[in-house]
């Protein structure tokens, strides 16, 4: 049995051996390249200080000596960069086009054996997206639909700038407006085709990012208006309670006290330096007096005045007073004071897109009805108003005789600084009014139980609106 056993085991050595001679069996020297070097563990990061320098990397193996890497745009599967590396320079380090969405692949290659199987990053597309300093959008001149722009051109990349968007503030569709080549080394561009009278948000773009802004009202239309540039001119125009289109080369003017006839229309012209054409002196309503009240981009100086617009005699009904685009500044008292016999009923009083600053607030306040007044609606929005008034908005309790309504009042997007701390805060209105909106305001340095509301609804709640709407309020 063991002599079979031996003869067996004999044999099958034999066998075997012929076949290793007759290669039936390939000796195996080398692991392809392709099975076993494929790049692995690929991961691509976004430095959040650029938003556009990408960090590739991937396991490098000694025995590939390059690698292919592609970078593709994860929307289009274009080829963005393509690249060949050595180990050494894995991790790899380049910048990319901002505002993209990206993906990649690896090869490994090798000159005596095949090139790897393609590796794919697996991970989410990651995103790039534009970071630049700001270049501090200046306005170096504007007409009635055009705005001429400046920025800085101290830093080294103030030539990447793509487009600049003006919006209007009050809502409505932004218009964009492409830097061509020819436009960024000069660091200024004219947008045309704006709307007159208008405020626009307009801001400075490299893609994505905000590289300065600035909100500027354009020029109003003089249109039919008469254009006068003295001082004796502007006063018989306002006498006469004619339409008027004030002229930059003669500001200032000193119109002292006015008494007009009619309602009128007075529109400033911006002078070179973007300044509004001053006007030192008040306006007077007395009995007669019929029609609307409308000042766009004037100064109003009140140095030695007490306020811009006195209701002095007789019964008036007005439909609206406007101040747009304004500045207001200097007067004793403030803007509007109404303490007489004469009823007067007025739809709405609008102060809007205003500078109202350094107002003492001595012998009165800042919108100021004691008697015999019924006012519809007070709007006062996007003002920036600072050091101002001794209380703001006053309106006296009809019970004690004084005949004083109002119906809404609308205080939004405003920004506020020390104001009305004296006395009795912004709003110190005791008569019966039936809406505030209140929202969307910045208040710095509002100190005190009195420095906005709290003396309307704790010395006459029961006149207090019962419509409020407040939010987005900041102090």
């Amino acid at each position: 049995m063991n002599k079979i056993k031996y003869i067996l085991i004999a044999l099958i050595a034999i066998v075997a051996t012929g076949c290793v001679q007759d290669k039936v069996f390939d000796e195996l020297k080398t692991v392809p390249l392709k099975r076993c070097l494929e790049p692995r563990n690929l991961a691509a990061r976004v430095d959040a200080n650029t938003g556009v320098t990408t960090t590739f990397r991937w396991d490098v193996s000694t025995d590939a000596e390059e690698y292919l890497l592609e970078v593709l745009d994860a929307e289009t599967n274009a080829v963005v960069l393509s690249k060949t590396l050595t180990g050494s320079e894995v991790p790899f380090v380049t910048d990319l086009e901002a505002d993209g969405k990206y993906t990649f692949r690896v090869t490994a290659k090798s000159s005596s054996l095949d090139d790897s199987k393609v590796a794919v990053y697996d991970g989410d597309p990651f995103k790039t997206y534009a970071i630049k300093d700001n270049l501090f959008l200046t306005v170096t001149g504007k007409s009635a639909e055009a705005v001429s722009l400046a920025w800085s051109s101290e830093v080294a990349d103030f030539q990447d700038v793509t487009h600049i968007e003006a919006t209007p503030t009050a809502g409505g569709k932004a218009l964009s407006f492409d830097i061509s080549p020819a436009d960024a080394p000069l660091a200024a561009k004219t947008i045309s085709g704006l709307t007159a009278s208008t405020e626009y948000d307009i801001v400075l773009f490299f893609k994505s990012a905000s590289r300065g802004a600035v909100t500027v009202y354009t020029s109003p239309e003089q249109g039919t208006l008469t254009r006068v540039s003295t001082t004796e001119a502007l006063i018989a125009a306002m006498t006469a309670g004619d339409d008027v289109y004030v002229g930059a080369e003669g500001s200032p003017y000193s119109v002292g006290s006015i008494t007009a006839a009619k309602g009128f229309k007075m529109l400033g012209e911006y002078a070179a330096d973007g300044s509004k054409p001053v006007v030192m002196g008040d306006i007077v309503l007395n009995e007669g007096f019929a029609g609307d009240l409308y000042f766009e981009n004037i100064h109003f100086d009140g140095t030695g005045r007490n306020r811009i617009i006195d209701h002095k005699g007789g019964a008036l009904a007005i439909d609206k007073i406007s101040l747009v685009n304004c500045e207001i500044s200097g007067y004793a008292c403030g803007i509007y004071y109404d303490n007489v016999d004469g009823q007067l009923d007025l739809g709405e009083f609008l102060i809007e897109g205003c500078d109202i600053h350094d107002i003492a607030g001595s012998g009165g306040d800042g919108f100021d009805v004691r008697k015999n007044s019924s006012i519809s609606k007070i709007t006062f929005r996007n003002n920036t108003v600072w050091n101002s008034f001794r209380s703001f908005f006053r309106m006296d309790d009809s019970a004690s005789g004084t005949n004083v309504t109002l119906g809404e009042m609308v205080f939004e997007g405003n920004t506020v600084k020390g104001v009305a701390l004296n006395d009795k805060g912004i709003f110190y209105i005791r008569c019966p009014w039936t809406k505030l909106t209140i929202q969307r305001n910045l208040f710095l340095y509002q100190t005190g139980d009195k420095a906005v509301i709290a003396t309307t609804f704790n010395t006459k709640p029961e006149n207090a609106p019962g419509d409020i709407t407040a939010k987005d309020n900041y102090c």
